[in-house]
């Protein structure tokens, strides 16, 4: 039987990256948890705006950015 688990990067930005692999569950959620960083910020996946629900992929990166708050 195949391992059916695959790698993600999650950050936040400004911080640090981290490498996870994810059994299972498959969101960007998933990742935030397993990488233990809270959502506080706007989430990309690969560059592209994302939600809590969006499905990940092999290889896929996850970033939080600082929420800019404005005048």
């Amino acid at each position: 039987m195949a391992d059916d688990h695959i790698m993600v990067r999650v950050g936040k930005v400004p911080g640090q990256i981290k490498e996870i692999a994810l059994n299972g569950g498959r969101t960007v959620a998933d990742a935030l948890d397993g990488a233990e960083i809270d959502d506080d910020g706007e989430i990309r996946v690969n560059g592209e705006p994302a939600a809590l629900e969006t499905g990940l992929r092999q290889g896929d990166t996850v970033l939080l950015l600082h929420k800019v708050k404005g005048a």
